[in-house]
Formats: structure tokens, C-alpha cells, sequence
């Protein structure tokens, strides 16, 4: 059985809700145009297995789960250079693993472009009894490892064919990408490769998003957070610009915005009043948040926290 789900989205909640079997939140971190594209996602289920195709346009902090009861293998684009995941910094000459139950926690630029295949534990055992490897128990499993250039751009190709205009179980060979992805996880030999020493600038970006998981970030500013990790914030700076697109301070603020317009999105009127969530989620001066609100979603706050009332 083949099912298909093909759509683009310009609106973070309908891209969420599209993407079966993953419990998905995308907070937006850069400007969303009205009527824009923001992502594409496609999907299909064949022989068991989920394959997924997505793309984002814009910043997203993402967080969520994968299928719950399934092992997903994520293979980056080429075009996409690096991803900050589940606490890696990921190079597309690797491949991420989610194991069986674990949370999806990722940061991700504007060439955002990934492929996911979704696997049961039984069909895993199955592949590496045919392949002659012996299941590893899933607490010695590694999350990231390195595929050999050439059976990792086979992969590629094998993936983008999917995600053509013409996609059908026939157009690719999902067990062939299946069993590359396993042997080359789970064989003899595979090992981690060595990952190269990290230049300032990617040290400063793994320290700072470290430094974001301090319980009271949302009342810290850039300086107070580069204490905290030990880093400079010129370097800071450099890296945020590289990677993102925007600056530190910018990222905090569109982090701030997005869980303030979350809380505007959450409670009654009667409940909360748009200066007491502004105050709460670190924004000192309402007349300034409400201009950057509008900026960012294009309505005021005001709006935002009475659509629940209709």
C-alpha cells in the first residue's frame, strides 16, 4: 500500500498539523511574509516504511517527537552544511539517528532540507539478519554516524527521486536505501568519524545554545548568556550571522515573540492581559513589543489574544 500527502505551507500550524505521525512544534525565528511559502513536505508510506521530504524557508526552533514507535534515519541535503540537533552539531556528510522514543530539539536556517525514513524495530532485526550483522540493544546505538561518500550520494539519489513530481512506490528502491542506511550504522567497522576540531565560531554557537537551556534565559540578554558559556560575543556575533542569517540578540528576541504570541494563543481573555504576558515572556516596554509583534505576525498582540473569543 502506497499513501502520498504532497502540500507547501505558509502557515507554521497547518505545516504541523500535515506531518503524520510526528508530534511537531515550529517556532518561526525570521520574518514570514504574508501568503508566503514556509515549508514544503511531502510523505509516503510504502512496505511499512514512513519516508518524509521537507524544506523550510525561514529560522525555526524546532521541537516535538518523531514516530513514537519507530527508529527514523535523517539524511541531510547537500545544500544543507550543518544542523544544530539534539545537542550535535551535525556536518551532511553524516546521518542522524532518532532512536525509538526520543524528542526532536533542532535549529534550523533557511536551507533547511532534509529526507527521514522511518523504520520498525522488527523490520531493523530483519535487515540485519539478511546482512549478516548482529543488532546492536538500543542503548549502544549511536545517533549520528558516517556513511562512505559514495553510498551516502546513492542514498541521495534514491531520496530525491522520491520527493520528484512523479513519486511511486516503483520510482525508488526504499529497501535498498534501508539496508545501506543499517549496514553502514551497524557493520563491522563502522565507527564515528573523527569529527574535525571545531573553529571559534563553531564553539561559541555550541556554547550559547548550551548556555539557552539556563532555566531563567528568557530575562538574560547576549552579554549575560556569553558569560554563562564562556564565549565572545563578537564571535557570537560572526557565527549567528554565518549560520542564521541575524544576530544573537535577534534570535532571542524572535525566541521571546514566538512564545509570547503561544501564550496569546493559549489562555482567555479574562485570563491574562497582553502587558502581564509581554512582561512574562521578557519584554520591559508593551508600546515596543507590540510594534515588534505586529512586525513579526502582522497583527497586534490585542488580536491575537481575541480570536479566542470568536
Amino acid at each position: 500500500m502506497t499513501l502520498l500527502l504532497q502540500a507547501s505551507f505558509g502557515d507554521t500550524d497547518q505545516l504541523c498539523e500535515a506531518v503524520q505521525q510526528w508530534n511537531l512544534e515550529f517556532r518561526p525565528l525570521s520574518l514570514i511574509r504574508p501568503q508566503g511559502e514556509i515549508g514544503r513536505v511531502k510523505q509516503l508510506f510504502v512496505e511499512e516504511m514512513e519516508l518524509s521530504y521537507a524544506r523550510f524557508s525561514v529560522v525555526f526552533d524546532q521541537f516535538g517527537a518523531p514516530p513514537p514507535d519507530r527508529v527514523t534515519f535523517v539524511v541531510l541535503e547537500e545544500r544543507l552544511q550543518r544542523l544544530w540537533w539534539r545537542g550535535h552539531d551535525v556536518r551532511n556528510s553524516e546521518v542522524m539517528v532518532f532512536p525509538k522514543g526520543s524528542e526532536l530539539r533542532s535549529l534550523s536556517g533557511p536551507d533547511f532540507e532534509i529526507f527521514t525514513l522511518s523504520l520498525k524495530e522488527q523490520q531493523i532485526e530483519t535487515a540485519c539478519e539478511r546482512l549478516g550483522l548482529s543488532p546492536l540493544p538500543p542503548h549502544r546505538r549511536r545517533e549520528t554516524f558516517a556513511m562512505p561518500l559514495p553510498a551516502l550520494a546513492k542514498v541521495r539519489r534514491s531520496l530525491r527521486a522520491a520527493a520528484g513530481s512523479r513519486i511511486t512506490s516503483e520510482s525508488i528502491s526504499l529497501p535498498e536505501v534501508r539496508d545501506l542506511l543499517i549496514r553502514a550504522w551497524l557493520g563491522p567497522g563502522s565507527k564515528s568519524r573523527r569529527r574535525p576540531s571545531l573553529r571559534s565560531r563553531d564553539r561559541a554557537m555550541r556554547q550559547f545554545m548550551e548556555a539557552l537551556e539556563h532555566p531563567d534565559w528568557i530575562d538574560l540578554r547576549v552579554p549575560e548568556l556569553c558569560e554563562l558559556g564562556a564565549i565572545s560575543e563578537r564571535t557570537l556575533q560572526y557565527a549567528f550571522k554565518e549560520r542564521f542569517g541575524l544576530t544573537p540578540a535577534a534570535f532571542l528576541k524572535a525566541r521571546r515573540l514566538m512564545m509570547a504570541r503561544q501564550r496569546l494563543q493559549q489562555v482567555l481573555p479574562s485570563e491574562g492581559r497582553v502587558g502581564e504576558i509581554a512582561a512574562d515572556c521578557g519584554f520591559g516596554h508593551q508600546a515596543q513589543f507590540a510594534v515588534d509583534y505586529r512586525r513579526s505576525f502582522g497583527e497586534a498582540p490585542l488580536t491575537t489574544l481575541k480570536r479566542l473569543q470568536s
